[in-house]
């Protein structure tokens, strides 16, 4: 028995995170497409939502999305209080994934509005992390 014979739907029990993470470093922010139906999925899947398959490629998200909303940030939870204020949006991209992450503090503080152009970019955090955000294309 193996946790992929758990459940209703049998999933692929391995994460991406680290290779996600790798890219990152390498300045590129990449999503997952299975092989086998064409389905996209961002963060990246080891197995496919939409047929099960564990066949996936690599494919960088670097086009240039929409804004679909935002919000002004305040008051963040614990680890994020340098990043005060910081505001976090939700964009769809042509590739058919739509995104959840933060604005960079250049395009936060412009006036963001639903339907604004927005590109992914790669960030280097402290102690050797990564992360990205959305930029102005």
């Amino acid at each position: 028995m193996s946790f992929a014979d758990f459940g209703v739907r049998s999933f692929v029990p391995d994460s991406q995170v680290g290779e996600f993470a790798s890219h990152l470093r390498q300045g590129k922010v990449m999503a997952s497409r299975c092989r086998d139906c064409g389905h996209v999925a961002f963060p990246p899947r080891s197995g496919c939502t939409n047929c099960g398959s564990a066949a996936f490629e690599w494919i960088a998200i670097d086009e240039v999305g929409r804004l679909v909303t935002y919000t002004r940030v305040e008051y963040g939870p614990a680890g994020f209080e340098a990043e005060l204020p910081y505001v976090l949006a939700i964009a769809r991209f042509p590739l058919g994934v739509t995104v959840f992450g933060q604005l960079s503090r250049e395009l936060a503080q412009t006036q963001p509005h639903v339907g604004m152009p927005v590109k992914l970019a790669a960030r280097l955090l402290a102690n050797n992390r990564a992360s990205y955000h959305f930029v102005q294309p």
